[in-house]
């Protein structure tokens, strides 16, 4: 699961730039 692993990495860092610029989403919040 090779794409599965890419995709995820993939979403941790737009999600880290997300938060970065705004504040985290409800059901999407990660300490």
């Amino acid at each position: 699961m090779e794409i599965a692993s890419d995709t995820m990495v993939l979403n941790e860092d737009e999600a880290a730039k997300s938060v970065a610029h705004s504040a985290p989403e409800p059901g999407h919040r990660r300490i």
